[in-house]
């Protein structure tokens, strides 16, 4: 971050101190506020509706003598 906002991220001291340890909600609402413009996050039914959903699959396995 420190890269992409020298002005903002400039002490990484400071911002282990402030969001170190993130133990109440507004440490973690401001982190969110900072952090947003920075961060896209989609879900895979938001953007591609062609991929089928997934699958999972238990292949057991037996164990060798070794």
């Amino acid at each position: 971050m420190n890269y992409i906002e020298p002005d903002i991220f400039n002490n990484f001291d400071k911002f282990m101190t402030d969001y170190g340890k993130l133990e109440t909600v507004e440490q973690i609402e401001k982190l969110h506020t900072m952090l947003k413009p920075h961060f896209l996050r989609r879900m895979k039914d938001e953007v591609e509706f062609s991929i089928p959903p997934l699958k999972e699959t238990v292949i057991e396995v037996g164990l060798t003598s070794i």
